[in-house]
């Protein structure tokens, strides 16, 4: 503690404050007594709140953590620690409880109320200082009891930490409010771009109509598609279903491999992390992002390697995520030559279209919701990835308008995407400011600025003096009792002393 603290406050461990992980229970238990069973996965992150609605019968306990009514609970496992997965425990069933062995158990013995030490040890700071004091391997590292116990805290007085308490959660529950309102805000907007984007690619979205046809536009795109293909793919693949929707009467819907002249598989070679001299970056699937490239991540290959040549983008190259998790397959981005000289690697497939078609406006097609629909429907589950292959790329339905009206749209689409994306920017720093003030709620209720202090009230070391004193005077007779049980029992004497039976609990 490094500031001078307020007048009445005083610091303390936390094995001063509280029993850490007590082996039973205040009130015992029959086996038959239901209580509550909460599993690491019923406590939230961050906000404090536990759901303890699942039970079991006391009997059935087994090696399960014991805890009841106003304990802390405090994961002490990677990552649930550092997630803030940290709570009061409340409504229990009976008051009693058992959970994860992978919780401490912080029973207080009065000098600090419950909810001020979680706000506390639910601190960002707090957390990532016994993140770095956790031991253990990797993937499975715990904060050790010996750095929770000597945590040193401030601690106000008794009736200031009820004030902090009251004060400190109304601000959080409002700003909890403006967060929730940020995050609906958000989902708002991703399903309105969602909308726009389905109502674009069905022809709904704006009234306007150009010259020609979509059948005009494939024909001549299939006999442009006849002079540059080779000879195995002349013959292109067929649609392998409807377009799930209604398009206009002057679209085409056709399937991509109409509309290709090359459908490729990207690099396998491998790559090195390390840029050296006229080094070829190499696209990967993480590198799209939301419908573009993102390139602040890169691998690299040789430039004198013979897939940088064969496989070099062009500008326009539709980049198709073959595998990934069933949420993500599928996602595409276009390359444009401003981007420098790129190539890509075996999980994307590269296509190239005839001219009139617009790349752009195929990756629109893909990423609307009737392109997922396709993806989900025809994408293989392999060891828990899903795989979509170049034969069900090409075979995808691609509703085609004339491509001044191809372009038409896109613009429509761009520029209300960039609106939503200036309001989800806006949203994002909003939620960032959130995050920071909740931080500064926290720091200013443990240095006494939150609210005003109160000269009547019992200086909080004095309170812990008594409470100290008292758990001492408890303490010595056990450690008597122990030492006396060590002597050989008296003979010809069947009476037990009085207390003797209370160090063997059954």
């Amino acid at each position: 503690m490094t500031e001078a603290l307020p007048d009445g406050w005083t610091t303390a461990r936390i094995d001063e404050l509280c029993e850490v992980n007590p082996r039973h229970f205040t009130i015992p238990v029959e086996d038959d007594d239901l209580i509550s069973k909460v599993p690491m996965a019923a406590v939230e992150a961050e906000s404090g709140r536990m759901d303890s609605s699942e039970t079991i019968h006391a009997g059935d306990r087994k090696s399960l953590t014991p805890f009841q009514e106003d304990d802390v609970l405090f994961a002490k496992v990677t990552p649930c620690m550092e997630n803030g997965k940290i709570a009061v425990a409340a409504n229990l069933h009976g008051g009693r409880a058992v959970g994860s062995t992978e919780f401490f158990v912080l029973r207080s013995t009065g000098a600090i109320e419950p909810r001020l030490l979680m706000h506390y040890l639910l601190q960002p700071r707090i957390r990532k200082a016994a993140a770095q004091a956790m031991t253990g391997a990797v993937g499975l590292r715990r904060v050790p009891r010996s750095y929770l116990e000597a945590l040193e805290l401030p601690l106000p007085p008794i009736t200031e930490q009820q004030r902090i308490i009251a004060a400190l959660e109304d601000h959080l529950f409002h700003l909890e409010e403006a967060m929730k309102y940020f995050e609906n805000s958000v989902r708002k907007v991703t399903t309105l771009s969602q909308s726009v984007s389905s109502r674009a690619v069905s022809g709904s979205l704006v009234d306007f109509r150009a010259l020609g046809s979509g059948e005009e536009l494939r024909s001549a795109a299939l006999a442009q598609r006849a002079l540059t293909v080779p000879k195995r793919r002349r013959q292109p693949s067929a649609i392998s279903a409807p377009f799930p929707t209604s398009v206009p009467a002057h679209w085409a819907v056709v399937a991509l491999d109409e509309l290709a002249t090359s459908i490729e598989y990207g690099t396998s070679a491998k790559t090195r992390s390390q840029e050296l001299p006229d080094d070829v970056p190499v696209l990967r699937m993480g590198n799209i992002q939301h419908g573009r490239l993102d390139v602040t991540s890169l691998k690299y290959l040789p430039a004198g390697h013979a897939d940088a040549e064969k496989l070099i983008l062009a500008d326009g190259d539709l980049l198709f995520n073959r595998t990934n998790s069933a949420e993500l397959v599928g996602k595409t981005a276009v390359y444009r030559k401003q981007l420098g000289p790129m190539t890509f690697a075996s999980y994307l497939i590269r296509c190239q279209f005839v001219s009139g078609v617009i790349p752009e406006w195929v990756s629109l097609v893909i990423n609307s919701i009737y392109g997922r629909q396709y993806i989900s429907a025809v994408s293989s589950q392999q060891v828990g990835q899903a795989n979509v292959n170049g034969t069900k790329l090409a075979a995808m339905p691609i509703p085609l308008p004339p491509t001044e009206e191809q372009e038409y749209i896109l613009s429509a689409v761009d520029e209300f995407k960039s609106k939503a994306n200036h309001f989800a920017d806006i949203l994002a720093l909003s939620r960032s400011r959130g995050m920071n003030m909740r931080g500064s709620l926290l720091e200013a209720a443990f240095n006494g600025k939150l609210v005003a202090q109160d000269p009547n009230d019992e200086p909080a070391s004095a309170l812990l003096e008594r409470i100290l004193a008292e758990r001492s005077a408890l303490e010595k007779p056990s450690k008597v009792r122990r030492a006396a049980s060590t002597r050989a029992a008296p003979e010809h004497t069947n009476r037990i002393p009085s207390g003797t039976q209370e160090e063997f609990p059954l």
